[in-house]
């Protein structure tokens, strides 16, 4: 319990940062510690006997100092041996030219100040020798550092099992859907927009009829591999695979959209024809994920 909670606020605090999120600050690492009110650290539990790897350390940067792509130098962090810094929130300059242009909407403009307000980066530190006593060590150290809120391990995660896929939509077997009242949400709106897409980060997604448009030769999946990505140990794969060796990541996304094409013994996914884009953070072995490829997903 003690390793879900840790993984839980450092995921938590990632997702304050939305595709939106973050603005162009000047790219120096200036700090005046003396007139700057920092957020309350949350210290690590760490052990040394839970299951993290013994190379990376994760750290959120206060929010006062953090901005996207902002660089933040070796010194920063303290006298001690750093192989590489990676910024696990870092944005590409089409993305951060999306949000320049998001800015000139005056109704996407409160929005998007607000996750700016928000925003706190993610740092990966690389140490150069694999030791987990090291990386507690320097976390005991980070703790220390002005303008951290908090560093822990890189820790590993395993899936969990998913059970059977439910049949056609029925109450009484996607009770699930019926919990949220999601008949009484369809009344309103379908979620029919394949310009809507949902990033699911997860052990990837299989072809499924259920996700196909139609049922037929014409039929179109709402999968867009294109889009989707494979992340090892935090970076993102130049030709990543985005299948699913597991079923976890096509249950969870049967869940949110599928085509509703009537299929016999289809599932209905909350939303109808919504784009789904795989973003796979398990590998097909068995079945584990780092902390930090589920940022780098994010």
């Amino acid at each position: 319990m003690k390793k879900v909670k840790q993984i839980s606020i450092l995921l938590a605090l990632v997702l304050l940062f939305t595709t939106l999120g973050g603005a162009v600050y000047p790219q120096d690492n200036s700090l005046s510690a003396g007139t700057m009110e920092f957020e309350p650290r949350i210290y690590s539990n760490a052990t040394i006997d839970e299951n993290f790897c013994g190379r990376f350390v994760l750290v959120v940067m206060d929010r006062n100092i953090s901005a996207l792509n902002k660089r933040h130098g070796s010194s920063f962090f303290g006298d001690f041996p750093i192989k590489g810094i990676t910024d696990l929130t870092a944005r590409t300059e089409t993305q951060v030219a999306e949000l320049n242009e998001a800015l000139k909407n005056e109704r996407q403009t409160s929005d998007v100040r607000r996750s700016m307000e928000e925003f706190r980066q993610i740092i990966q530190i690389e140490l150069p020798i694999d030791c987990k006593q090291n990386v507690l060590d320097v976390i005991r150290h980070l703790e220390t550092v002005e303008g951290i809120v908090s560093a822990e391990p890189n820790f590993r995660g395993h899936l969990a099992n998913a059970g059977n896929a439910p049949p056609n939509y029925n109450p009484n077997h996607q009770w699930a859907l019926g919990r949220i009242d999601v008949q009484a949400a369809w009344g309103i709106n379908t979620g029919h927009n394949t310009n809507v897409r949902v990033g699911i980060i997860d052990s990837g997604i299989a072809d499924h009829v259920d996700f196909n448009t139609v049922v037929g030769n014409n039929a179109t999946s709402i999968v867009n591999r294109n889009l989707g990505r494979q992340f090892i140990n935090g970076v993102v794969q130049p030709v990543g695979d985005t299948t699913d060796e597991d079923g976890h990541g096509t249950r969870s996304a049967g869940i949110v959209s599928t085509g509703w094409n009537g299929a016999a013994g289809s599932v209905n996914g909350i939303g109808r024809n919504v784009t789904l884009v795989p973003l796979k953070v398990f590998d097909d072995t068995v079945f584990d994920m780092w902390v930090n490829s589920t940022i780098a997903a994010i």
